[in-house]
């Protein structure tokens, strides 16, 4: 009898070991090689090239504002530890951040680790203001993007814009006098003029040899 239960006893415990064995690893390797998206004890881990915009905080986080290169923002916890300065500003990172997956109202990205890196901006862009504080003006610049791409991500700055960018001359209005015209210049070249009952804004677009300029102009009657 004996002969029969030591080796049972001994296999099973080489099984044991070697789940956990290989379960480790598994863990390790994918915190020490990150890739876009994983999942790991249910809190999804992020890893992308990021832009910093700037940073903001409240009665408990600090937080960072960044851009990705879908130039879609996300707003992460950063931590005292792991803060970052107006010189960072529009800097670019490596980072790794996790979200906890909480059902919540409240923001549950937090960073894990960055690291500064040289490469392109995702968009570099500055405001002015213009006729005493009357008028500002919001001008970016997209590194290789073009018109279409650069008009779908400024198209959501007001809801009165077309979701689809039309191919020609356009002018339309609404119930509430908001008249809007699309007027192309050239085909690398369009104005967008949203004329309300309280001022005009301008969208501009501009496609350029390596670039795209957008220049977004609100003025006040």
């Amino acid at each position: 009898m004996p002969r029969i239960i030591l080796p049972i006893a001994l296999i099973l415990c080489l099984i044991a070991c070697n789940n956990s064995i290989k379960t480790t690893q598994t863990q390790q390797f994918e915190f020490e090689y990150p890739v876009d998206s994983i999942t790991i004890d249910k809190v999804q881990i992020y890893s992308d090239t990021l832009q910093y915009l700037a940073d903001s905080d409240d009665d408990n986080h600090l937080y960072g504002l960044f851009l990705n290169k879908d130039m879609d923002t996300l707003q992460i916890i950063l931590g005292e530890a792991l803060s970052l300065s107006e010189d960072d500003e529009n800097k670019m990172f490596f980072a790794k951040w996790r979200d906890e997956n909480k059902e919540t109202e409240y923001n549950n990205l937090y960073m894990i680790q960055y690291q500064q890196i040289d490469t392109k901006l995702f968009r570099t862009c500055r405001e002015y203001s213009l006729d005493e504080g009357y008028t500002t003006v919001y001008e970016c610049i997209y590194p290789d993007k073009n018109l279409q791409q650069v008009y779908d991500l400024v198209k959501s700055t007001d809801n009165q814009l077309l979701r689809r960018l039309p191919a020609e001359n356009i002018e339309y209005g609404d119930d509430l006098n908001v008249r809007v015209s699309y007027q192309y210049h050239t085909k690398k070249h369009l104005v967008i003029e949203l004329n309300y009952p309280g001022g005009i804004t301008i969208v501009e677009i501009i496609e350029r040899k390596n670039n795209t300029m957008s220049n977004i102009t609100f003025s006040a009657d």
